[in-house]
């Protein structure tokens, strides 16, 4: 794997960090 491999998987994973924290976070909101 090169470091340019390595870079675009973590961009990846944060944001699918990102997508499921907003989602939970708008779930959050929406059952109140």
């Amino acid at each position: 794997m090169t470091l340019m491999d390595l870079c675009m998987l973590a961009m990846l994973a944060v944001s699918f960090l990102a997508m499921l924290g907003f989602v939970s976070y708008v779930d959050k909101i929406i059952k109140k």
